[in-house]
């Protein structure tokens, strides 16, 4: 099935929500290039060169605490599904979990600044200008560290206040629009990484074809199988209001069976790790970590497709269903990623994780936004 996009012109509904999720993308991006307070112009030149403005800017902590927090949920809905039925029963318990988590994030907000200053902090060099005044490093002090820290609780706030404009007055699910900006915005770099390293000899332009072609299908199979989905179950969710970091059913039981997989998955293999030591490669390590997240996805996606009609309405008829036929694909994704990077030990890193977000993020907004919807 493919997508039908109504006249831009006339679809007035359409055009207001996507200015204002460009305006909201765009203030997120500018709080990158506000520097704390305790940070100054000449304080740049202190800090080594793997040290962007990014890591002193407003918004250092970035989306971190939401991604956290919001995982810790994730896992608590599928541990104790009382606490899912909760959360659906009334828009007020959606409301109260939504004040919850963002108030949970506000606090790992403020232990991830503290952390964060502190580091900063130690990196900070003199300038070797012992006789220039006016290149010395910004006076710091208990009130500076105190003033980095509220910049950067508040820089949290301002963030979570973006994802609700963007949720509830733009186009698709705030949290999962940023996150998705934010990778889009390193693919130029990662695809000019590529293309230094086969500049100087170390890729051949073939295994560069093979990658590139590989995430091309990907993206094609996984938009197939997540388009008639979006279809049937594409259908305003008014718990949303309520709790604006909660995607709606579909987009949660796409995303989320991955992202919890490639969770686990760092935990087990690390009790794999050192039977792999030794006896297998790095590059063979990194295939089979690939390959565990993979397999993962099923079990998660079981226990999603359980949560039963509240959480998957797809509404979609006969015997093909929605659910598996989007987990087996994801994980044939992340199997293929795992297999070419074994079997062709590439030199970079395709993460089948962040395809499958990609596509379901841009699903789920651009169908709802045809059909003349909000997600």
């Amino acid at each position: 099935m493919a997508l039908e996009f109504p006249s831009l012109q006339a679809d007035t509904g359409f055009r207001r929500r996507l200015l204002v999720t460009l305006v909201a993308l765009f203030i997120f991006r500018v709080g990158y290039m506000i520097p704390l307070p305790m940070i100054q112009a000449q304080d740049f030149a202190a800090y080594p060169d793997g040290v962007s403005a990014h890591a002193v800017s407003l918004f250092s902590v970035g989306l971190r605490p939401f991604f956290a927090v919001l995982i810790l949920v994730e896992f608590a809905k599928l541990a104790f599904p009382a606490l899912s039925r909760w959360e659906v029963a009334t828009p007020r318990n959606a409301t109260r979990l939504y004040y919850l988590i963002f108030f949970a994030v506000l606090l790992l907000a403020a232990f991830q600044s503290f952390a964060l200053v502190q580091v900063l902090e130690k990196m900070r060099m003199p300038v070797p200008c012992p006789f220039c005044v006016t290149h010395q490093l910004t006076p710091t002090g208990p009130e500076y560290i105190f003033a980095s820290m509220l910049s950067l609780v508040a820089g949290t706030a301002l963030t979570g206040w973006l994802i609700r404009l963007i949720t509830l007055h733009g186009l698709g699910n705030g949290f999962w629009v940023i996150y998705a900006a934010i990778g889009l915005e390193n693919l130029p770099l990662s695809v000019f990484r590529c293309l230094e390293q086969w500049r100087h000899g170390l890729l051949d332009i073939a295994t560069l074809g093979v990658g590139a072609g590989f995430v091309l299908v990907a993206i094609a199979v996984l938009a197939t199988v997540d388009i008639p989905w979006h279809e049937g179950s594409a259908k305003p969710d008014h718990r949303r209001r309520a709790n604006v970091f909660q995607a709606n059913e579909t987009l949660a039981a796409t995303i989320w069976p991955p992202v919890l997989a490639a969770i686990a998955g760092v935990a087990l293999i690390s009790f794999l790790t050192p039977l792999l030591t030794g006896r297998v490669s790095v590059n063979g390590q990194t295939a089979a970590a690939l390959a565990v997240d993979a397999l993962l996805i099923l079990p998660f996606a079981a226990l999603y497709r359980a949560r039963g009609a509240a959480w998957l309405e797809s509404g979609l008829q006969g015997e093909r269903n929605p659910v598996w036929t989007t987990a087996f694909a994801q994980t044939a994704v992340g199997l293929g990623a795992a297999a070419i990077l074994y079997a062709l030990r590439l030199p970079f890193f395709i993460n089948p994780t962040s395809i499958i977000i990609f596509v379901a993020v841009a699903v789920s907004i651009l169908k709802p936004a045809a059909a003349g919807r909000t997600v």
